[in-house]
């Protein structure tokens, strides 16, 4: 994925989840939006949807540890998601010329799907505006700092920005979350418990309809009341009321799944009345659907007059709204037409089919309550409707049909009319099954005696039993699998230690084979200097004369090449993808000297110069950071904290020794000096360091020194991504402290980067203290 998505998600709020499929599902049913992560691979939630799963498949959740992060905003999840997933640029536009606001209308007039980006030719930060099926959220990073701003914030600071915005078409695919396999027995288990006892199904039905039987008829104490009620909320339809206000607040949500839960109890005692009255109600729950979405007051036909303008009436509703309606689920959504009983094996729901909104909108349904009907497709066909509306409308009112617009709106204003009087009739139909239940409910109300009788029959002592055998399988499982995962921890354990000790095998080897290099490196030298001491001897033949050289001019002199002996093999960018071993790397790579002077007997501090070159503090340090540093990022788990060095290792072409790299400045070119310059194939500069190979410690001045030429070349150069100081001391607590004050390092630090300078919001580089011991190299700062 993304590193700067990955940056983002990595802050978010952490949150507790089982493992595998067990804590997919808890965070399903949690409603959760945020991201889930299994090693490398990530699934994004909105609402409880996985909406995408990304560097790997939804399998590899299976049986992995999981890390769940709570989005900051629900926008959020579902822009990454679209960003991983990419699409297709429909459009670019000017804010001059056509501004933010008339887009977004037209893009959810269009029921569009996708989301604009704001950020060319924007300064202050990057604007987004996420849409499914023409609902949308905006989310906005704003400042170096890249501060968080949502909802109508980040929309009225993005209309205010003058920038160039991209409208970009993406598809959102759920993914759907598989069972546990634990899950699919115990289901299995409960579905043949309820087939061989179906008395149990019955047992709560037949019991209330024996004490309906024997009490009167009549119940004159609580009828009233509940007439009363029907009465006032009959009065309330005839008003004028919008679908919000009746379906979408939080009364109506307690009361609409009360509702549910007593209609599905009671469907088979209501009269013949009521069933003939509740498919109607349920063409009027579809239609209101339709109003709730676009936010139109919905008003009764009962009479009632409303002195407010259509324009009022029909304003678009405000960006919050909008949002919290996407990541609602709509009581009004909820078709209110017959309940199919709970016992009855051919209903169909729309939790047994898997079809669920994951944003509210015209097809959004509550629960289990969502049927499909015997007449043609369930109000799923709207969403295919939005998921196929790929074309944006035209942002140029000129291109408009005048006439069409009209006749739309016509359209559109029956169409409400329409709904009001579903939703009026709906709210009526409601209001007398209600007082039904309720006059129903009193009657069927059992005495204390005749309470303590029921709990003793032979029937109630049956369903005790088959709960308490149900719960002892439970238990059975739950310590089968309690043991199952002790032998697993203990293999794993095991697994680890053997890893551990291969690990260790391995560097032990590799140490012992860097020794057994250098120490032929230095045999071949002593071959070549008594070589040319015996030509020198010969008689008859030329002798060749030895020059020297000081250090500083050897290594002023000398440029280092990254070559391979067989290209398409083992190279440090198949290190890089995790496709070589270090040791395929090692005997392919080697680093080719290059010089200004003639080496043929150069001797310099009294040794020949390969031998002097090759002893050298820089270039043993080159060789490190070419061949091991990589290795030794990856295997510590710190290729995100280390992304800068980890992905510009694979670029280094040429190591420059006591060279300068030059900065554009307003005086001219300036140049600034470095012990070790590691380029790429343009020369463009990849790493700088310095080096102190004296015995005297490392003091602040000397890292102030690096600090100061890195931020410099780093300001001016996009390509430079860390700056190393290295000794072969120790280094003073002023040091240290300075490198803390430049990277931010402490407490309060929440950079998912290490050690890292920041100079922009999109840049900077890192900031690496390294320590060489006998001829190996270790970082101190920061520490892997």
């Amino acid at each position: 994925m993304n590193s700067r998505t990955i940056d983002v998600v990595t802050d978010w709020e952490t949150v507790s989840a089982p493992d595998g499929y067990e804590g997919l599902h808890g965070l399903a049913d949690r409603e959760f939006s945020g991201a889930v992560s299994a090693g490398m691979t990530w699934a994004f939630f909105l609402n409880g949807r996985v909406v995408g799963v990304f560097e790997g498949d939804i399998e590899d959740f299976e049986d992995a540890e999981l890390t769940a992060y709570r989005a900051a905003d629900p926008s959020l999840p579902l822009l990454f998601s679209m960003q991983e997933r990419g699409g297709e640029t429909q459009a670019s536009y000017y804010t001059n010329e056509t501004p933010l606001s008339e887009a977004d209308q037209t893009l959810s007039n269009g029921g569009f799907t996708g989301y604009i980006e704001l950020s060319e030719n924007v300064l202050s930060g990057d604007y987004y505006v996420v849409y499914h099926g023409g609902k949308s959220m905006s989310a906005a990073f704003v400042g170096s700092s890249e501060r968080l701003l949502t909802g109508d914030e980040a929309f009225e600071t993005a209309a205010d920005e003058v920038g160039i915005y991209e409208v970009i078409d993406v598809g959102v695919e759920l993914v759907d979350i598989p069972e546990p396999p634990a899950a699919a027995v115990e289901e299995a288990e409960d579905e043949t418990s309820a087939v061989a006892d179906p008395e149990d199904a019955g047992e709560a039905g037949t019991d209330g309809s024996e004490e309906a039987a024997a009490e009167p008829e009549g119940d004159t104490a609580a009828e009233p009341e509940t007439e009363a009620e029907a009465t006032a909320e009959a009065d309330r339809s005839d008003g004028v009321t919008t679908v919000d206000d009746a379906e979408t607040g939080p009364e109506a949500n307690a009361d609409t799944a009360g509702e549910a839960d007593d209609e599905s109890a009671a469907t088979d005692a209501d009269s013949a009345g009521e069933a003939s009255a509740e498919p109607a109600a349920a063409d009027a729950g579809a239609e209101a659907e339709a109003g709730s979405t676009g936010g139109a007051a919905a008003e009764s036909d009962a009479g009632s007059s409303s002195t407010e303008p259509d324009s009022e009436r029909d304003r678009r509703p405000s960006r919050a709204d909008d949002a919290e309606r996407l990541t609602e689920r709509d009581p009004a959504a909820t078709p209110a037409g017959p309940q199919h009983d709970a016992r009855d094996p051919e209903s169909t729901t729309a939790a047994e089919t898997g079809e669920s909104a994951i944003t509210e909108g015209p097809t959004e349904a509550t629960g289990s309550e969502t049927v499909q009907s015997s007449d043609g497709p369930a109000v799923f066909s709207d969403e295919e409707r939005w998921r196929e509306a790929k074309t944006i409308p035209s942002l140029d009112p000129s291109e408009s049909s005048g006439n069409g617009t009209t006749g739309e709106a016509d359209s559109d204003e029956s169409d409400r009319r329409s709904a009001r009087e579903r939703v009026a009739q709906m709210q009526r139909d409601r209001s007398a099954r209600k007082a039904a239940r309720e006059r129903k409910a009193s009657k069927s109300n059992p005495s204390p005696a005749k309470a303590r009788e029921r709990a003793s029959s032979p029937a109630t002592g049956e369903a005790v039993e088959r709960l308490k055998k149900r719960l002892s399988r439970a238990r059975d499982r739950v310590e089968s699998l309690e043991n199952e995962r002790n032998d697993l921890a203990e293999e794993r354990d095991e697994l680890q230690r053997e890893r551990a000790e291969r690990d260790q095998r391995i560097e032990e080897l590799e140490a012992e084979r860097e020794q057994q290099r250098e120490r032929i490196e230095e045999l071949e030298a002593e071959v070549e200097r008594l070589e040319a001491e015996l030509d020198a001897t010969s008689p008859g033949e030329d002798v060749t004369q030895e020059t020297s050289m000081s250090p500083d001019q050897a290594l002023s002199g000398t440029n280092l090449f990254v070559r391979y002996d067989r290209k398409g093999e083992a190279t440090l960018e198949h290190a890089h993808d995790g496709e070589a071993t270090r040791e395929d790397v090692s005997g392919n790579l080697r680093l080719e000297h290059h010089t200004t002077f003639e080496t043929e007997g150069l001797v310099v501090d009294g040794r020949p110069y390969v031998a002097f070159l090759h002893d050298s503090t820089e270039y043993s340090f080159a060789h490190w950071l070419v061949t091991d540093l990589l290795y030794e990022i990856g295997q510590t788990g710190n290729r995100s904290g280390l992304s800068g060095v980890f992905d510009a290792i694979p670029d280094i072409d040429r190591i420059e020794l006591y060279g300068t790299v030059g900065v554009e400045t307003d005086e001219g070119v300036e140049r600034r000096d470095f012990d070790v310059i590691f380029r790429d194939k343009m020369g463009d500069p990849l790493f700088v360091a310095d080096i102190n190979a004296s015995r005297n410690a490392t003091t602040e001045a000397m890292v102030d020194s690096l600090v100061s030429n890195t931020g410099t070349i780093a300001s001016e150069d996009e390509s430079l991504a860390a700056g190393f100081y290295v000794t072969e001391s120790f280094y003073e607590p002023g040091a240290l402290e300075t490198v803390a004050e430049e990277t931010g390092g402490g407490l309060l630090s929440r950079s998912s980067k290490l050690s890292y300078v920041k100079l922009s919001r999109k840049r900077g580089y890192h900031l690496c203290l390294a320590e060489a011991r006998n001829g190996e190299f270790h970082l101190n700062v920061p520490d892997l």
